[in-house]
């Protein structure tokens, strides 16, 4: 099986405890994608926040939001709209916080008055190293090219710069794993 860490973070799942579970079912992870998500977090009192997400609106892939309400729960809309980002029904508005099916760089930790689940990124490649074997891991971050105002993707060399900021991170992050 493929494991998307972003679309589990998206999801607000425990990763550890999905992998996890897919090791007690015997379900051999062969691939994790090593992604993350956009986060806004207490979007009813960051109004900079809801702002700077409506920047990330646009046509290319569908967006997934989820809001994790202050009950448990999850609220889902198919995609990210300027509508929802900028004036967001009462539920979405009052959440705890919203996860954004947008790859970001792994390296980020903030996008301005955004995050990222890095720290669920984090949380999988421990999670990982406990396996007894070995899964290929795949650094995935696509929508560069849709990224707003960044010019990565944009040219040979900023895609080059990118991708190797991408690697180190990941690098770094594989590096703090006991092995």
């Amino acid at each position: 099986m493929c494991y998307d860490v972003c679309h589990q973070a998206v999801e607000f799942e425990s990763i550890a405890d999905s992998i996890a579970a897919f090791e007690r079912a015997d379900v051999r992870l062969n691939k994790i994608h090593i992604t993350c998500a956009l986060q806004l977090d207490e979007p009813g009192s960051n109004p900079a926040g809801r702002e700077a997400l409506a920047r990330y609106v646009e046509e290319r892939y569908l967006h997934q939001t989820t809001a994790r309400v202050r009950s448990g729960g999850v609220l889902r809309q198919l995609d990210l709209t300027t509508e929802l980002a900028r004036n967001p029904p009462e539920d979405f508005r009052s959440a705890d916080c919203w996860r954004i099916h947008f790859h970001v760089p792994v390296d980020a930790e903030r996008l301005g008055p955004l995050g990222t689940t890095r720290t669920e990124l984090k949380q999988a490649l421990a999670a990982v190293a406990k396996l007894e074997y070995a899964p290929h891991l795949e650094v995935e971050t696509y929508t560069w090219e849709v990224l707003p105002g960044g010019s990565t993707g944009k040219s040979p060399e900023a895609l080059i710069q990118g991708l190797a900021r991408e690697m180190t991170a990941t690098r770094g992050l594989l590096s703090d794993q006991p092995i």
